[in-house]
């Protein structure tokens, strides 16, 4: 409840690698963002829009939706910032 209420969304996703290979971010190319923009504006359904982008870049389907309804996908002039925590 205190993650929801925080505005924190937990992502299901992969980590591979040993120990020392892991990161503690993960950054989402600006190319896939904008592919997710032009899907959606072509009114291109969900389904469609996480074959095309997992077909693009190995990102898990949950990671897809999450960027498919958050604010990093609306017109705006500025950056979309990271939370400090």
């Amino acid at each position: 409840m205190y993650l929801a209420s925080s505005g924190i969304h937990l992502v299901k996703g992969d980590v591979s690698g040993h120990w020392h290979d892991l990161n503690n971010y993960f950054v989402i190319p600006a190319y896939v963002l904008e592919k997710i923009k032009e899907l959606k504006v072509q009114g291109k359904t969900e389904e469609e829009i996480i074959g095309e982008v997992m077909n693009l870049r190995k990102i898990s389907p949950d990671m897809i939706l999450h960027l498919l309804h958050s604010s990093f996908l609306t017109p705006s002039s500025e950056q979309p910032r990271m939370n400090k925590v």
